[in-house]
């Protein structure tokens, strides 16, 4: 935990009740460092089209589904959210990851919702969303915990 790295892509939800965190404390108990990124960060740099490596997981994944309602474009589309946002981790050197995901849909039409649990896949990351600090400090102690 100590020396890990938790990204904020956007700001925390304003309906969230308890994503008042003070970073300072954070770093002071748990070691951890709470860095914020601006949302636009993700919004107006978004790859134009998703990478090998999403495409055939995706396509492993829709393999095992006896149907499927989403369509392959938008499944697309959440490709290269996933990819910016991993360019984004590993820019900032990140161990996990919140996005603000309601601006992200209102900005750009696309839902963070599969890019996230596709980067919650990849080993030694997390990835929440909303902006939700708690929630993804949570998740990310257990992974660590689990070592899943």
């Amino acid at each position: 935990m100590k020396k890990s790295k938790l990204g904020i892509i956007g700001e925390p939800s304003s309906w969230l009740i308890a994503s008042g965190i003070d970073p300072k404390l954070v770093k002071e108990r748990w070691g951890m460092e709470i860095s914020n990124i601006p949302i636009e960060e993700l919004t107006t740099k978004l790859p134009s089209k998703a990478g090998i490596d999403f495409i055939k997981h995706v396509s492993n994944f829709q393999s095992c589904a006896s149907s499927q309602t989403v369509s392959d474009e938008e499944i697309a589309k959440a490709g290269i959210v996933a990819e910016r946002v991993a360019a984004i981790s590993e820019d900032n050197k990140l161990d996990a990851v919140s996005v603000q995901c309601f601006t992200l849909l209102m900005d750009t039409g696309i839902s963070g919702c599969f890019s996230l649990s596709y980067l919650n896949d990849v080993d030694n990351f997390v990835a929440g969303c909303e902006g939700d600090i708690p929630a993804t400090f949570t998740m990310f102690l257990s992974k660590l915990l689990t070592g899943t």
